[in-house]
């Protein structure tokens, strides 16, 4: 906003640290990657119960690319939405099919029996066994683990997650990314295993709400959908707190959510009213021994330059930037 270089240079530390507090990789052999850790330390995985900011590691991320191209680290902050995106977000839905809702965290068992509550730990040791088993220490949980019979409740959870996923699919230009933010939204609005709304006054069958002192409000979202057992949806007809609650997070974080997906369509427009832009298509191709190879072809007409960043691969037969005649 400023255009003063020392915010620019905090802006890239702050990035850096945050790319230390990401796994970048298949942890013991599980399938799953690109989640965050609660510190640089990465020793303990984040968690999100009830409450939960992970739009802002994405709209961080997303920023940088957009705000700083030119920086050497770019390829580092872009890989890191693309794993998060592609090998957290992605993937880890596939549990929750045909809803496909997002994934909360990768859980370890030595968690679950870290706690010196024998009861707490009997309970988080029932949830885990609960989870998706990705080996034989570690599970994927679509909904949270929780310790105790107050703070219940996936929609603020879920609604953050469906934000990260957009500002990483709009860095990306990723139409597959934004069709399972649609699917989270259409999870608010009905397309649930109840039928029901979960915004009040918006669709149908939307349920009263839980207040405190105000009345129900047209809009209004609750803590959310909650979870019993099984790693399963819970949504009764009782009107009791903490997960039939007004909140004005999860609202916040629906607005951010749609304010990003629908965004997309403005993209779009831009792009085809142009008329000059060229066409990019990959393709690729795997060997019998685990090499992957990607071919670039370009359309368009004239002279264009080209850069060509990777991460976690070698450019072999192309510089990093070239001029090309695109025909």
């Amino acid at each position: 906003m400023t255009g003063d270089e020392k915010y620019k240079k905090q802006a890239v530390l702050f990035g850096n640290l945050l790319l230390q507090c990401k796994e970048h990789s298949f942890v013991n052999g599980i399938p799953i990657t690109g989640y965050f850790y609660t510190s640089t330390n990465r020793q303990k995985v984040i968690h999100k119960k009830h409450t939960a900011l992970e739009e802002a590691s994405m709209i961080a991320l997303a920023m940088l690319c957009k705000e700083i191209p030119e920086h050497e680290n770019w390829m580092d902050w872009y890989s890191s939405a693309v794993l998060f995106s592609e090998f957290f977000m992605k993937r880890g839905s596939v549990i929750a099919a045909p809803y496909n809702l997002l994934p909360n965290s990768v859980y370890t068992k030595a968690e679950m029996m870290g706690d010196k509550n024998e009861q707490i730990r009997a309970t988080n040791l029932q949830q885990f066994n609960d989870g998706t088993p990705l080996n034989e220490e570690s599970v994927l949980r679509t909904f949270p683990i929780t310790r105790d019979n107050l703070f219940h409740g996936n929609t603020n959870v879920q609604l953050s997650g469906t934000w990260a996923l957009a500002e990483a699919a709009r860095l990306r230009n990723d139409s597959d990314g934004m069709k399972l933010v649609g699917k989270q939204l259409e999870w608010v609005f009905g397309a649930n295993p109840f039928g029901q709304s979960l915004m009040y006054g918006v669709g149908y069958d939307f349920a009263p709400k839980f207040a405190y002192w105000l009345k129900d409000i047209v809009g209004a979202l609750s803590v959310g959908m909650d979870c019993r057992s099984g790693d399963k949806p819970y949504w009764p007809a009782t009107n009791s707190a903490t997960f039939k609650g007004i909140w004005m997070e999860p609202v916040n974080r629906f607005l951010g959510a749609v304010s990003v997906y629908a965004s997309q369509y403005q993209t779009i427009s831009a792009k085809q009213e142009s008329g000059k832009d060229i066409e990019i298509h990959t393709e690729t191709v795997q060997s019998g021994k685990g090499v992957v190879s990607i071919i670039i072809s370009i359309t368009g007409n004239g002279k264009r330059e080209i850069e060509i960043k990777a991460f976690n691969a070698r450019l072999i037969g192309a510089a990093n930037r070239s001029t090309y005649q695109a025909t």
